[in-house]
This record gives C-alpha cells, sequence and structure tokens, in this order.
C-alpha cells in the first residue's frame, strides 16, 4: 500500500519540478563599471612679455638725486587649478659673500603694500647684506652701493573670478608679498617710481649697472 501511494505521487512532484523557474548560480541582469580620472595638481608661473628691465639714471645738481628715464615694470601671469593656493611675490639683489651671494630686496616702511620698496645694488662693487639692512639708516655710508625705488602693484586681477579671485598682504616676518588666489588666470603686474628715495642716495652710491631680480613662486622664504 505504501509503495502505491509512492508510486501515485512521484509523476507529480516530477511534474511541479519542470514547472518551476530555472536559476542558474552566479546569474545577473546587471553589471556596472566605474571609471575614475584623477587631475593631477597643475601650476604654471610666466613672465609675460613686454615688461622694461633697463632704464638709465639722471642725476639733479651736486649728485642731489637720482631719477630713472622710465620705471621699470614687470607682469607676471599664474595659471593654477586649485579652489585656493598662495604665491608669493619675492626680490633678491646681489651682495657681497661669494658668487652668486643674494638677499632680500624687499622692505616696506609701514608694513603695508602701500610702503613697499625695491632694493637695488651695485653689481660690480658688491655691497655687504648689511648695507641693503640699513637702507634707510641715516648715515648714508652704511647702505653703500644700495639704492632703493618705491614699487607698486599695476596689475591684480583673475579671469574666473573678477571679485575676490586674489588677495594680497604684505609679510613683514619674511619680507614677501603673500597672494591667495583661486583657481583660474590670475595676472600680477608691478612698477618702479623713478624717483630714487632720497634717504638711500648719495655719493657713496658708486658708478655700475644697479640690480634687482623680482620673483614670483609657490614657495616661501
Amino acid at each position: 500500500m505504501k509503495n502505491s501511494k509512492i508510486t501515485k505521487f512521484l509523476p507529480l512532484m516530477l511534474a511541479l519540478m519542470f514547472c518551476a523557474p530555472a536559476f542558474a548560480v552566479g546569474e545577473s541582469n546587471e553589471a556596472t563599471s566605474t571609471f575614475n580620472l584623477t587631475l593631477p595638481d597643475y601650476l604654471k608661473i610666466a613672465k609675460t612679455a613686454g615688461g622694461t628691465e633697463t632704464a638709465s639714471v639722471t642725476y639733479a645738481d651736486n649728485y642731489s638725486s637720482a631719477t630713472m628715464t622710465t620705471p621699470l615694470t614687470a607682469e607676471f601671469t599664474i595659471i593654477s587649478n586649485l579652489p585656493t593656493r598662495e604665491v608669493y611675490l619675492q626680490a633678491s639683489c646681489p651682495v657681497s659673500g661669494g658668487e652668486g651671494a643674494k638677499t632680500n630686496a624687499l622692505y616696506s616702511t609701514a608694513d603695508s603694500l602701500d610702503s613697499l620698496y625695491l632694493v637695488f645694488t651695485n653689481s660690480t662693487h658688491l655691497p655687504d647684506a648689511a648695507a641693503i639692512t640699513n637702507i634707510t639708516n641715516s648715515d648714508k655710508s652704511k647702505s653703500a652701493d644700495a639704492i632703493a625705488f618705491q614699487l607698486t602693484s599695476t596689475t591684480e586681477s583673475h579671469d574666473n573670478f573678477p571679485t575676490g579671485g586674489v588677495t594680497s598682504a604684505w609679510s613683514a616676518e619674511k619680507k614677501q608679498v603673500v597672494y591667495t588666489i583661486k583657481n583660474g588666470t590670475t595676472t600680477l603686474g608691478y612698477e618702479t617710481a623713478t624717483q630714487v628715495v632720497p634717504a638711500s642716495f648719495s655719493t657713496h652710491d658708486t658708478k655700475g649697472t644697479y640690480q634687482a631680480t623680482l620673483t614670483m613662486t609657490k614657495t616661501t622664504l
């Protein structure tokens, strides 16, 4: 009797098995592939063509003053893809102490960008670094062969952020200008005054070519 029941139900069970939906192991009806593209940091600092890097000088009576025949100018273009980045305006001038010796050539009389000055030194009769430190000293013999001219910013623009794309500050500690710029193209320009700073000039400043170098860089002093 028991075998008869099993025999009756077996065909029914087999029929149900064949009618049920079949699922293969590991089957899926969807797949995705996520691509990742990494953009590296980009920074390009370049000197814009067209600056004036050479000028001659005329004297007032009795060597009492010196005036450039034309102001010296420079402009830098910075292209950056960081949301915010700092770059630095620095300056140097040649001094004694070995081949290629230089020292910081920027100073401010009021810790402000409105009173920024650039020091030039005689590239033939090299002064020591103390002459630059003493540039505003009333004893002009202590700043022999070093003279100063005011430096002003003539251009400060940003293509992506017309307002707030560039901020600037004078670092009294490191004697450099700190610029905070947003991503895009930033243009910064500079121009010297033509009249020498009176306190920096005298007959202690001898004949020769005087030099100063402006540098725009991502590296702080």
